[in-house]
């Protein structure tokens, strides 16, 4: 945008109707956040733009780039980010793939490389169905709590299978266990009894 008119609150304002139409070229534009070059780089179109009209359904990349921003504006503490792990809307998809035999379950675990899960506080799914957002919290308890992780799902419409997306997000906790079993970290956070019998220790969490 080469012409920018900065306005005082003291100047008069003119009476002439304000042209508000974006130029034709903007259509194709592409916006990067935080940046091209970012492996985490969120492409938001002008039509994703236009999802934050009242409404229009949300777009992909418009939560993609919220979650972005949240873990680049509001984890900058190194404390918060260790404690959160925000996966993006398309994890969900490709972790039912994964757990129905479509996709194979150590190639998926390439979307938390170099995190270990059950060291974090919170996991955070999104997940994107039946024209409606919904959201899955993994809360994973401290040591001297003993008890296993909790899964809370939050749908304010009611809109989703909570059982069938409890039992997803249940299978996908058993099957990193599994995996982290056959070579064990030494800083797990979850009490030593609860981790033996991890599937048997994950609850639900039902909240209005």
């Amino acid at each position: 945008v080469n012409d920018v008119v900065l306005v005082d609150d003291e100047d008069a304002q003119s009476d002439e109707p304000v042209d508000c139409r974006v130029p034709e070229e903007w259509n194709d534009s592409k916006i990067y956040y935080p940046s091209r070059d970012d492996p985490e780089a969120v492409e938001l179109t002008s039509s994703d733009i236009k999802c934050l009209d009242p409404g229009v359904y949300l777009s992909s990349p418009v939560i993609n780039y919220y979650i972005q921003y949240i873990k680049r504006d509001k984890f900058q503490r190194e404390a918060a980010r260790n404690n959160f792990h925000m996966f993006n809307t398309y994890f969900y998809s490709k972790l039912q793939e994964a757990l129905s035999g479509k996709g194979e379950f150590v190639k998926l675990r390439r979307w938390w490389k170099g995190v270990n899960i059950f060291q974090r506080g919170y996991i955070i799914l999104p997940i994107h169905g039946t024209a409606h957002w919904s959201l899955v919290i993994i809360c994973i308890p401290a040591k001297e709590s003993n008890s296993g992780p909790i899964v809370v799902h939050l749908d304010s419409l009611g809109m989703h299978p909570t059982d069938d997306i409890y039992h997803t997000v249940r299978r996908f906790l058993e099957e990193e266990w599994k995996h982290l079993r056959k070579n064990p970290p030494s800083d797990i956070s979850i009490s030593d009894t609860i981790w033996e019998d991890l599937p048997r220790n994950i609850h639900k969490e039902n909240v209005e």
